[in-house]
């Protein structure tokens, strides 16, 4: 179920914090000696580019699988809900016309109560949890220790729901065409635990957990090295958050000259319409001699000699 819209940082932040600060320790000690020996392993920008496009892949085909799962099991719950108020309407329907005898009562309220124990009692057997500690309250104590050497409880659930409607069906409470509709009921709830078991018991293979960390893993390694040749000590931020632009060299000294031409090629440039919002970092011209004249590459059709 999903309560919230936005992450639960408490639950996120265990779980990313360490590698960020990881990350973050890396980056730096990369960035501090850009001068000294890791210069010599600065790696160039196509093999970062063609690892992050893999990457990227990897990871939406191993999100997609994911959600599919999570919606597949959603729904399958929403039809045991279903399933559920069908069976009881129909134990209700059916022997309208037989209220005036005693037994009839006991027997919806029987069959409406080992349903809710069969839910309860479901849920806790795909947690892996006492499937019988949730039935119990539902079932009574002595019915309930009937079930206790049962490998699987709902399933048990399901044969005693099976056995109330064969034995209303002897008692005459319900014809033989009701009798097929509520074993039809009973079979499509075995079909949502059937499902539900499938999911618990088959996750995603390894493969789709093992190559998208071990590609993680390599692209933040090598990321700063790609980086710290051309911002210096800004790799860090970089690499903390790659969705922003460095710009640096001669041609800044005109940035308020040239900013509106160059975010307007930036526009017409981009693949997806949030990308001309990136963020423009702007360093001062003998801070990063490296990156000397990136600015100019994107603003020449406008700025250079024109065409005879």
């Amino acid at each position: 179920m999903l309560i919230s819209a936005r992450p639960a940082w408490r639950y996120v932040l265990p779980q990313v914090g360490f590698p960020l600060l990881i990350l973050f320790a890396y980056s730096l000690t990369v960035s501090l000696g850009a001068r000294g020996p890791f210069l010599l392993v600065s790696v160039p920008d196509l093999p970062l580019s063609a690892m992050g496009s893999a990457l990227g892949i990897f990871l939406g085909f191993r999100t997609n699988s994911a959600y599919d799962r999570w919606w597949e099991a959603r729904t399958l719950w929403g039809q045991l809900v279903n399933n559920s108020r069908t069976l009881v309407r129909q134990a209700v329907a059916f022997t309208v016309v037989h209220r005036e005898r005693a037994s009839t009562e006991a027997w919806i309220r029987k069959v409406a109560e080992t349903q809710i124990a069969y839910v309860y009692a479901l849920k806790n057997h795909l947690r892996g949890e006492d499937a019988l500690a949730a039935a119990t309250p539902y079932l009574g104590a002595s019915e309930a220790e009937t079930l206790r050497g049962e490998r699987n409880v709902p399933a048990a659930l399901l044969n005693r729901l099976g056995v109330l409607i064969g034995q209303a069906s002897a008692d005459g409470l319900i014809d033989s065409l009701q009798l097929q509709n509520l074993d039809q009921t009973l079979s499509a709830l075995t079909d949502v635990q059937g499902g539900c078991e499938r999911i618990k018991n088959t996750p995603l293979p390894r493969q789709y957990d093992l190559f998208p960390e071990f590609f993680t893993y390599v692209y933040c390694l090598l990321l700063p090295l790609g980086l710290v040749g051309r911002l210096g000590l800004a790799t860090v931020v970089n690499t903390l958050n790659p969705d922003c632009i460095y710009l640096a060299g001669e041609i800044t000294t005109a940035w308020d000259l040239i900013e509106e031409t160059v975010r307007v090629s930036l526009a017409e440039r981009v693949l997806i319409a949030s990308a001309e919002s990136t963020p423009m970092r702007v360093s001062a011209a003998q801070v990063q001699p490296r990156l000397r004249g990136a600015a100019a590459l994107i603003a020449a059709p406008t700025f250079a000699a024109p065409r005879v």
